[in-house]
Protein backbone atom coordinates (compact mmCIF):
# COMPACT_ATOMS: atom_id res chain seq x y z
CA UNK A 1 0.00 0.00 0.00
CA UNK A 2 1.24 3.37 -0.79
CA UNK A 3 0.34 6.79 0.97
CA UNK A 4 1.50 10.24 0.66
CA UNK A 5 2.11 12.40 3.22
CA UNK A 6 2.21 15.93 2.28
CA UNK A 7 2.92 18.03 5.26
CA UNK A 8 2.40 17.18 9.16
CA UNK A 9 2.43 20.04 12.08
CA UNK A 10 2.37 18.91 15.36
CA UNK A 11 1.60 20.87 18.49
CA UNK A 12 2.08 20.08 21.73
CA UNK A 13 -0.29 21.98 24.46
CA UNK A 14 1.23 22.38 28.05
CA UNK A 15 -0.41 23.57 31.22
CA UNK A 16 -1.31 27.34 31.15
CA UNK A 17 2.24 28.28 33.52
CA UNK A 18 5.41 29.81 32.80
CA UNK A 19 6.90 26.92 32.75
CA UNK A 20 7.97 25.45 28.98
CA UNK A 21 4.82 23.65 27.68
CA UNK A 22 5.32 20.07 28.41
CA UNK A 23 2.71 17.42 27.55
CA UNK A 24 1.25 16.34 31.01
CA UNK A 25 2.23 12.91 32.42
CA UNK A 26 0.01 12.86 35.28
CA UNK A 27 -1.72 9.80 36.32
CA UNK A 28 -5.64 9.03 34.90
CA UNK A 29 -7.63 7.05 33.33
CA UNK A 30 -6.38 5.83 30.20
CA UNK A 31 -7.28 7.54 26.70
CA UNK A 32 -9.88 5.31 23.95
CA UNK A 33 -8.02 5.48 20.89
CA UNK A 34 -8.14 3.74 17.17
CA UNK A 35 -5.09 3.10 14.99
CA UNK A 36 -5.32 4.88 11.80
CA UNK A 37 -5.50 2.57 8.67
CA UNK A 38 -4.87 2.90 5.19
CA UNK A 39 -8.15 1.43 2.89
CA UNK A 40 -8.35 1.67 -0.60
CA UNK A 41 -11.32 4.26 -1.38
CA UNK A 42 -12.54 6.40 -4.38
CA UNK A 43 -10.07 8.99 -5.45
CA UNK A 44 -11.48 12.55 -6.26
CA UNK A 45 -10.37 15.70 -7.95
CA UNK A 46 -12.33 19.13 -6.14
CA UNK A 47 -13.24 21.63 -9.26
CA UNK A 48 -15.18 24.54 -8.23
CA UNK A 49 -18.98 24.86 -9.70
CA UNK A 50 -21.90 26.83 -9.67
CA UNK A 51 -25.58 25.76 -9.27
CA UNK A 52 -28.13 27.41 -12.19
CA UNK A 53 -32.21 26.86 -12.86
CA UNK A 54 -32.63 25.01 -15.58
CA UNK A 55 -35.54 26.69 -16.43
CA UNK A 56 -34.23 30.77 -16.87
CA UNK A 57 -35.15 33.06 -19.17
CA UNK A 58 -34.62 36.59 -19.78
CA UNK A 59 -37.52 38.06 -21.19
CA UNK A 60 -37.16 41.29 -23.75
CA UNK A 61 -39.50 43.81 -25.24
CA UNK A 62 -41.58 42.80 -28.38
CA UNK A 63 -43.05 45.55 -28.68
CA UNK A 64 -42.06 49.38 -28.26
CA UNK A 65 -43.27 51.90 -25.38
CA UNK A 66 -43.00 53.07 -22.03
CA UNK A 67 -42.70 50.75 -18.71
CA UNK A 68 -46.48 51.77 -16.96
CA UNK A 69 -45.91 49.52 -14.24
CA UNK A 70 -43.68 46.50 -12.44
CA UNK A 71 -46.03 44.27 -11.54
CA UNK A 72 -43.66 41.86 -9.77
CA UNK A 73 -39.94 42.66 -8.96
CA UNK A 74 -36.67 41.12 -7.84
CA UNK A 75 -37.14 38.24 -5.13
CA UNK A 76 -41.15 37.41 -6.13
CA UNK A 77 -42.17 34.57 -6.71
CA UNK A 78 -44.66 34.61 -9.96
CA UNK A 79 -47.06 31.91 -11.43
CA UNK A 80 -47.35 30.38 -14.86
CA UNK A 81 -48.57 33.64 -17.05
CA UNK A 82 -48.48 36.44 -14.72
CA UNK A 83 -48.21 39.95 -15.58
CA UNK A 84 -44.70 41.08 -14.66
CA UNK A 85 -44.32 44.34 -16.56
CA UNK A 86 -46.68 47.01 -18.56
CA UNK A 87 -45.95 49.00 -21.67
CA UNK A 88 -48.23 51.88 -22.88
CA UNK A 89 -50.94 50.17 -25.36
CA UNK A 90 -52.26 53.81 -26.86
CA UNK A 91 -50.36 53.25 -30.63
CA UNK A 92 -51.00 49.17 -30.21
CA UNK A 93 -54.80 49.56 -29.71
CA UNK A 94 -55.20 52.39 -32.19
CA UNK A 95 -53.45 50.09 -35.13
CA UNK A 96 -55.83 47.03 -33.46
CA UNK A 97 -59.00 49.19 -33.92
CA UNK A 98 -57.71 49.90 -37.79
CA UNK A 99 -56.87 46.37 -38.46
CA UNK A 100 -60.22 45.46 -37.10
CA UNK A 101 -62.11 47.94 -39.34
CA UNK A 102 -60.17 47.11 -42.33
CA UNK A 103 -61.11 43.64 -42.42
CA UNK A 104 -64.85 44.53 -42.03
CA UNK A 105 -64.30 46.25 -45.55
CA UNK A 106 -62.25 43.29 -46.77
CA UNK A 107 -65.24 41.16 -45.65
CA UNK A 108 -67.95 43.39 -47.23
CA UNK A 109 -65.39 43.33 -50.68
CA UNK A 110 -65.54 40.04 -50.45
CA UNK A 111 -69.44 39.33 -50.14
CA UNK A 112 -70.15 42.26 -53.32
CA UNK A 113 -66.84 40.25 -55.40
CA UNK A 114 -68.77 36.90 -54.08
CA UNK A 115 -72.17 37.55 -55.41
CA UNK A 116 -70.90 39.27 -58.81
CA UNK A 117 -68.80 36.20 -59.56
CA UNK A 118 -72.26 34.20 -59.26
CA UNK A 119 -74.16 36.23 -61.06
CA UNK A 120 -71.69 36.32 -63.99
CA UNK A 121 -70.93 32.53 -63.71
CA UNK A 122 -75.04 31.74 -64.01
CA UNK A 123 -74.99 34.34 -66.83
CA UNK A 124 -72.00 32.78 -68.49
CA UNK A 125 -73.16 29.20 -68.01
CA UNK A 126 -76.42 29.70 -70.35
CA UNK A 127 -73.81 31.80 -72.83
CA UNK A 128 -75.63 34.91 -71.86
CA UNK A 129 -72.51 36.85 -70.19
CA UNK A 130 -69.34 37.38 -72.44
CA UNK A 131 -65.68 35.15 -71.29
CA UNK A 132 -64.39 38.89 -70.37
CA UNK A 133 -67.09 39.26 -67.98
CA UNK A 134 -66.64 36.11 -66.43
CA UNK A 135 -62.97 36.67 -66.58
CA UNK A 136 -62.72 39.74 -64.85
CA UNK A 137 -65.04 38.71 -62.25
CA UNK A 138 -63.49 35.83 -61.14
CA UNK A 139 -60.45 37.95 -60.70
CA UNK A 140 -62.10 40.89 -58.82
CA UNK A 141 -63.15 37.59 -56.56
CA UNK A 142 -59.91 36.76 -55.96
CA UNK A 143 -58.60 40.13 -55.33
CA UNK A 144 -60.96 40.48 -52.97
CA UNK A 145 -59.96 36.72 -51.39
CA UNK A 146 -56.00 38.09 -51.03
CA UNK A 147 -57.35 41.09 -49.74
CA UNK A 148 -59.63 39.58 -46.78
CA UNK A 149 -56.89 37.25 -45.94
CA UNK A 150 -54.17 39.76 -45.25
CA UNK A 151 -56.83 41.74 -43.40
CA UNK A 152 -57.11 38.93 -41.37
CA UNK A 153 -53.59 38.37 -40.79
CA UNK A 154 -53.02 42.10 -40.04
CA UNK A 155 -55.70 41.79 -37.30
CA UNK A 156 -53.57 38.77 -35.80
CA UNK A 157 -50.59 40.85 -35.86
CA UNK A 158 -52.06 43.65 -34.01
CA UNK A 159 -53.97 41.62 -31.34
CA UNK A 160 -50.57 40.73 -30.58
CA UNK A 161 -48.73 43.71 -30.42
CA UNK A 162 -51.63 44.36 -27.54
CA UNK A 163 -50.80 41.43 -25.98
CA UNK A 164 -46.84 42.14 -26.03
CA UNK A 165 -47.33 45.15 -23.43
CA UNK A 166 -48.16 42.89 -20.65
CA UNK A 167 -45.25 41.11 -20.29
CA UNK A 168 -46.06 37.78 -19.43
CA UNK A 169 -44.31 35.32 -17.01
CA UNK A 170 -43.50 31.90 -19.42
CA UNK A 171 -43.10 29.52 -16.07
CA UNK A 172 -43.82 29.77 -12.39
CA UNK A 173 -40.94 31.12 -10.78
CA UNK A 174 -39.12 33.69 -8.70
CA UNK A 175 -37.92 37.26 -10.51
CA UNK A 176 -33.92 37.42 -10.69
CA UNK A 177 -33.10 40.68 -11.87
CA UNK A 178 -35.05 43.46 -13.75
CA UNK A 179 -32.95 45.83 -15.89
CA UNK A 180 -35.41 48.56 -16.59
CA UNK A 181 -37.32 51.03 -14.72
CA UNK A 182 -40.30 52.60 -14.11
CA UNK A 183 -41.68 55.33 -16.80
CA UNK A 184 -38.24 53.76 -19.07
CA UNK A 185 -39.28 53.88 -23.12
CA UNK A 186 -38.39 50.42 -24.29
CA UNK A 187 -37.45 49.47 -27.89
CA UNK A 188 -38.70 45.89 -29.28
CA UNK A 189 -35.34 43.30 -28.50
CA UNK A 190 -34.72 45.31 -25.54
CA UNK A 191 -34.06 43.35 -22.20
CA UNK A 192 -36.65 43.61 -19.11
CA UNK A 193 -36.65 41.28 -16.85
CA UNK A 194 -35.08 37.93 -15.37
CA UNK A 195 -37.25 34.63 -13.81
CA UNK A 196 -35.81 31.50 -13.08
CA UNK A 197 -37.52 28.64 -11.79
CA UNK A 198 -35.96 27.06 -8.32
CA UNK A 199 -37.79 23.81 -9.16
CA UNK A 200 -35.47 22.15 -11.40
CA UNK A 201 -31.42 22.42 -10.82
CA UNK A 202 -28.62 21.95 -11.89
CA UNK A 203 -24.53 22.13 -11.26
CA UNK A 204 -22.19 23.80 -13.86
CA UNK A 205 -18.56 23.21 -13.75
CA UNK A 206 -15.42 22.63 -15.67
CA UNK A 207 -13.51 19.04 -16.01
CA UNK A 208 -9.85 19.73 -16.48
CA UNK A 209 -8.25 17.76 -19.68
CA UNK A 210 -6.35 15.54 -17.54
CA UNK A 211 -9.03 13.69 -15.94
CA UNK A 212 -11.94 14.00 -18.48
CA UNK A 213 -11.72 10.46 -19.83
CA UNK A 214 -11.40 9.31 -16.25
CA UNK A 215 -14.74 11.61 -15.35
CA UNK A 216 -16.54 10.37 -18.55
CA UNK A 217 -15.92 6.61 -17.60
CA UNK A 218 -17.46 6.77 -14.27
CA UNK A 219 -20.42 8.90 -15.20
CA UNK A 220 -20.42 10.99 -11.56
CA UNK A 221 -19.83 13.76 -9.51
CA UNK A 222 -20.68 14.81 -5.75
CA UNK A 223 -21.73 18.49 -4.73
CA UNK A 224 -19.77 19.29 -1.46
CA UNK A 225 -22.40 21.42 0.69
CA UNK A 226 -23.01 22.53 4.57
CA UNK A 227 -25.60 20.35 5.15
CA UNK A 228 -24.06 16.87 3.20
CA UNK A 229 -23.09 15.40 0.18
CA UNK A 230 -25.19 15.58 -3.18
CA UNK A 231 -24.71 12.95 -6.04
CA UNK A 232 -25.41 14.52 -9.45
CA UNK A 233 -27.36 12.75 -11.96
CA UNK A 234 -27.31 12.32 -15.65
CA UNK A 235 -23.63 13.52 -16.09
CA UNK A 236 -23.19 15.47 -19.13
CA UNK A 237 -19.36 16.59 -20.29
CA UNK A 238 -19.38 18.89 -23.82
CA UNK A 239 -17.21 17.22 -26.05
CA UNK A 240 -15.14 20.39 -27.06
CA UNK A 241 -12.31 21.68 -24.84
CA UNK A 242 -12.21 25.44 -24.12
CA UNK A 243 -9.53 27.25 -26.09
CA UNK A 244 -7.70 29.02 -23.00
CA UNK A 245 -8.23 26.91 -20.35
CA UNK A 246 -7.94 23.41 -21.46
CA UNK A 247 -11.10 22.05 -19.26
CA UNK A 248 -14.17 20.75 -20.48
CA UNK A 249 -17.27 22.38 -19.56
CA UNK A 250 -19.62 19.93 -17.53
CA UNK A 251 -23.08 19.84 -15.92
CA UNK A 252 -25.30 17.22 -14.04
CA UNK A 253 -29.06 17.40 -12.56
CA UNK A 254 -29.27 18.05 -8.46
CA UNK A 255 -32.01 16.12 -7.32
CA UNK A 256 -35.36 17.47 -6.47
CA UNK A 257 -36.41 19.45 -2.97
CA UNK A 258 -32.04 20.48 -3.27
CA UNK A 259 -31.89 23.36 -1.21
CA UNK A 260 -29.17 25.73 -2.79
CA UNK A 261 -30.36 28.73 -4.93
CA UNK A 262 -29.23 29.39 -8.26
CA UNK A 263 -25.94 30.82 -8.36
CA UNK A 264 -24.90 29.57 -5.45
CA UNK A 265 -21.12 28.99 -5.50
CA UNK A 266 -20.08 24.94 -4.49
CA UNK A 267 -17.23 22.67 -4.56
CA UNK A 268 -17.77 19.18 -6.68
CA UNK A 269 -15.70 15.90 -6.25
CA UNK A 270 -15.06 14.13 -9.58
CA UNK A 271 -14.18 10.60 -8.26
CA UNK A 272 -11.53 9.27 -10.55
CA UNK A 273 -10.53 5.88 -9.64
CA UNK A 274 -9.12 4.06 -6.29
CA UNK A 275 -6.35 4.76 -4.41
CA UNK A 276 -5.39 4.57 -1.16
CA UNK A 277 -6.39 7.02 1.88
CA UNK A 278 -6.28 7.41 5.37
CA UNK A 279 -9.95 8.41 7.07
CA UNK A 280 -10.74 9.11 10.43
CA UNK A 281 -14.38 9.78 11.85
CA UNK A 282 -15.64 12.69 12.28
CA UNK A 283 -15.82 13.09 15.99
CA UNK A 284 -12.49 12.76 16.47
CA UNK A 285 -11.59 15.87 14.53
CA UNK A 286 -11.06 19.29 16.32
CA UNK A 287 -12.06 22.32 14.75
CA UNK A 288 -10.55 25.64 15.64
CA UNK A 289 -11.41 28.80 13.39
CA UNK A 290 -10.11 27.31 9.56
CA UNK A 291 -7.63 24.60 10.85
CA UNK A 292 -8.55 20.90 12.06
CA UNK A 293 -6.79 18.62 14.16
CA UNK A 294 -6.67 14.85 15.56
CA UNK A 295 -5.29 14.27 19.28
CA UNK A 296 -2.24 11.82 18.32
CA UNK A 297 -2.03 9.12 21.32
CA UNK A 298 1.68 7.75 22.06
CA UNK A 299 2.62 4.66 23.19
CA UNK A 300 3.34 6.04 26.49
CA UNK A 301 -0.60 7.45 26.38
CA UNK A 302 0.11 10.85 26.17
CA UNK A 303 -1.97 12.72 23.83
CA UNK A 304 -0.79 15.65 21.33
CA UNK A 305 -2.53 17.98 19.30
CA UNK A 306 -1.80 17.60 15.24
CA UNK A 307 -3.27 19.73 12.97
CA UNK A 308 -3.99 17.80 9.82
CA UNK A 309 -5.86 18.22 6.20
CA UNK A 310 -9.12 17.37 5.73
CA UNK A 311 -10.41 15.88 2.33
CA UNK A 312 -13.73 14.87 1.43
CA UNK A 313 -16.52 13.39 3.87
CA UNK A 314 -18.94 11.13 3.52
CA UNK A 315 -21.01 12.62 6.17
CA UNK A 316 -19.45 10.06 9.06
CA UNK A 317 -15.87 9.83 8.26
CA UNK A 318 -13.08 12.42 6.56
CA UNK A 319 -10.07 11.80 4.53
CA UNK A 320 -7.19 12.98 5.65
CA UNK A 321 -4.96 14.25 2.95
CA UNK A 322 -1.85 14.98 4.81
CA UNK A 323 -0.78 15.01 8.39
CA UNK A 324 -1.86 11.79 9.69
CA UNK A 325 0.15 8.23 9.32
CA UNK A 326 -1.29 4.97 8.87
CA UNK A 327 -0.51 2.90 12.20
CA UNK A 328 -0.75 6.28 14.30
CA UNK A 329 -3.48 6.25 17.34
CA UNK A 330 -5.99 8.93 17.92
CA UNK A 331 -7.86 9.73 20.52
CA UNK A 332 -11.32 9.07 19.93
CA UNK A 333 -13.05 11.56 22.47
CA UNK A 334 -10.80 14.88 21.84
CA UNK A 335 -12.45 16.27 24.69
CA UNK A 336 -10.75 14.05 27.05
CA UNK A 337 -7.92 14.25 25.58
CA UNK A 338 -8.00 18.12 25.82
CA UNK A 339 -8.53 17.90 29.55
CA UNK A 340 -5.39 15.29 29.67
CA UNK A 341 -2.90 18.02 28.17
CA UNK A 342 -4.79 20.43 30.37
CA UNK A 343 -3.32 18.68 33.83
CA UNK A 344 -5.37 18.70 36.62
CA UNK A 345 -7.19 21.71 37.33
CA UNK A 346 -5.82 23.84 40.26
Amino acid sequence: MRYSIVWAVALTLGACSGRPALPSTSPGPALTTLQVSVESAPATRPVDGVVEAIDGALLSAQTGGRITAIVHDVGGPVAAGAVLLNITALEQNATLHAAESALTGAQSALADASARYDRIQSLYDEHIAAKAQHEAALASRDRAQAEFAAAQSNLTHARENVAYTAVRAPFAGIVSSRVVELGETVAPGQPLIAIVSPKDLRVSFNVPASIAAAVRSRDEALVQTASGVIAVRHLTIFPEAGKDTSTFRARGLLPPGTALAPGTPVRVELPTGESDQVSVPDNTLVRRSEVVGVYVVDAAGVPSLRYVRPGHSDGSRTRILAGLHAGERIATDPAAAARRLAGPTP
